[in-house]
Formats: C-alpha cells, structure tokens, sequence
C-alpha cells in the first residue's frame, strides 16, 4: 500500500502541474483581454493547448501503463 500511495502521489504531482499552469495562462488570458494585446492573448493560448495536450499525454501513458497484464489473486 505504501507503493501504491507513493505511486498516487507522483501521478497527482505530474497532472497537477499542467493544470496548474493551464489555470495561470487562463486567467492571463482573461486579463490580456482588456489589453486587446492580441499577440500576447495567441501565446497564451497556445501554451494553454500546449499543456492540455502535456497532460493527455500523461494521462494516456497512465491508461496504458494500468491497462497491461493480467491480475493476478
């Protein structure tokens, strides 16, 4: 159990990163918007689907990694 709490964590740490920074560059963005900076508004919001991307990714290879083999009782 104490591996699979370690295990939990490290997952939660490397989803919550992109998360994060996701909520970051949004509320960026909503600022960038009174600017009418739009350059600064498009950079914002690719790094936005940078990081939605990151953690799809992330998420994938979690899927895929539990998914393997058979369980045994």
């Amino acid at each position: 159990l104490v591996e699979v709490g370690h295990t939990v964590s490290a997952l939660v740490h490397e989803i919550s990163e992109p998360l994060t920074a996701i909520g970051n560059y949004a509320n960026a963005c909503r600022h960038l918007t009174t600017t009418e900076d739009r350059e600064k508004v498009h950079a914002a919001l690719e790094f936005i689907v940078d990081q939605s991307n990151r953690t799809r990714e992330i998420v994938h290879r979690i899927r895929d990694y539990v998914g393997k083999g058979d369980v045994q009782m």
